[in-house]
């Protein structure tokens, strides 16, 4: 169900305004003139050390003299800042001075510079691997640039998809509510835009279902993503592989209702329309391929999903290598078809090998390592290891706490799992604790 999307933002450059100096401040308003020369010279004769000394005694006057604050002042900062490139260090201060700056200087020329300056401070922190801090900051950096310029604004297409990108850098990293607030803020603005009857519309609408199904608010998931697919269907056709990949989101989402016969129906659709548009090695064939077995699994039918399966995990390896979280998300769903046919033997190892791939990638697809870790260890339950099965649900509800806080639905089911394994020890207390 994860997408993953190009990046591209091209930064851009200031534009300048200002305000009339009082007459009755004219030596502050003199030493912020020199200072604001000093800046600039500085930077040009790559003497950073200096320019870093003339903006601290300019913040300071303006902390002392805040009706002296123009726009050229936090465009001089911001200009200071971008000289440091990605030494986030040394740039975030001048970032956020000149951001503090800009929101409390009524001139008019202050917001348009205050949305280009959030954006630059939010691609600093997301070269950082900040990426919730990153998403808020380019979110509110997204409303400036709506309020200010409508359509009218370069590049929207290619900021929206951007941003898009970020919202599942976020989302993957486990930080789902952010995300959902970067993806709405995202639809919201296509809307305005672009219109409900745009590509980009649909890609937004369907990453957000995504997002939702990972959730849990599967209502919400449904209903968007079958928005999503009757637009992709109308404008690129039901031979696209985005509109494949979209009917193998559908499929997930009624499977989730348990809607095994309509969530079958839809798998094979997706399966077939995948295979023809982009080959049996693609990501998206795969996991739609992957989400029909598991359907079938669902409905009991371990003979028709074995063979599926096996055939996903040796793909994958194949075209991914042997340490690749998808190969690991692929020999997890085999092991639990294992584990359902009690062949533990075959399934302990595989579980093994998955849960080290991802802890040798942490960050990647958190909710399936949650899962791997909750199955390997009800498969210990089953076979009466009870010490191993203990430390693998612990984590499993840490991991799954992190991802969407205490309400997250894979959350529960780590505590009732956690509470099966107190009940086996005998310890009631405990278990009756957990199921409260």
């Amino acid at each position: 169900m994860t997408r993953y999307l190009r990046l591209s933002i091209a930064l851009v450059g200031l534009a300048l305004g200002g305000a009339a100096t009082p007459l009755n401040a004219q030596e502050p308003a003199t030493l912020l003139r020199r200072h604001l020369d000093d800046i600039y010279g500085h930077i040009q004769q790559n003497r950073v050390g200096d320019a870093v000394t003339a903006a601290n005694h300019l913040v300071r006057i303006l902390e002392a003299n805040p009706e002296l604050a123009t726009v050229e002042h936090a465009v001089a900062l911001n200009a200071l800042a971008n000289a440091f490139g990605r030494d986030y260090a040394a740039a975030a201060p001048f970032y956020r001075a000149a951001i503090e700056l800009l929101r409390r200087i009524p001139d008019p020329a202050a917001a348009s510079n205050l949305a280009l300056v959030l954006e630059n401070y939010g691609l600093l922190l997301l070269a950082q691997h900040d990426y919730a801090a990153g998403g808020r900051v380019m979110a509110e950096a997204l409303r400036l640039r709506n309020e200010l310029y409508g359509g009218q604004h370069d590049s929207f297409v290619d900021f929206m998809a951007a941003l898009r990108h970020i919202s599942t850098l976020i989302r993957d990293l486990g930080d789902y509510a952010t995300a959902e607030s970067l993806l709405r803020e995202i639809l919201q603005a296509q809307r305005l835009i672009l219109g409900t009857n745009h590509t980009e519309y649909g890609v937004t609408l369907n990453d957000l279902a995504v997002l939702l199904y990972q959730r849990g608010n599967f209502a919400e998931a449904e209903s968007l993503t079958r928005e999503a697919l009757e637009l992709t269907g109308r404008i690129l056709g039901e031979s696209h592989p985005q509109y494949g990949a979209i009917l193998g989101n559908l499929a997930a989402i009624v499977a989730a209702r348990a809607g095994y016969g309509e969530a079958e129906m839809l798998y094979r659709e997706a399966v077939e329309t995948l295979r023809r548009s982009v080959g049996a090695a693609n990501p998206y064939y795969l996991d739609a391929l992957s989400g029909l077995a598991i359907t079938l699994l669902d409905q009991g039918n371990h003979a028709a999903a074995e063979p599926i399966l096996r055939e996903v995990a040796d793909t994958r390896r194949h075209v991914l290598g042997a340490d690749h979280p998808a190969y690991a998300a692929a020999l997890t769903d085999l092991a639990i078809l294992l584990s359902h046919k009690a062949d533990y033997t075959e399934a302990e190892p595989l579980f093994r090998q998955a849960i080290e791939i991802w802890r040798r990638h942490p960050g990647t697809d958190r909710q399936k390592y949650a899962s791997a870790l909750r199955r390997f260890a009800l498969l210990q339950l089953a076979i009466g290891i009870l010490d191993d099965a203990e430390p693998l649900l612990r984590e499993a509800v840490e991991v799954t706490r992190a991802i969407d806080g205490p309400d997250n639905p894979d959350h529960a089911l780590a505590l009732g799992s956690l509470a099966r394994y107190y009940n086996l020890k005998g310890d009631l207390v405990s278990a009756e604790r957990l199921a409260r």
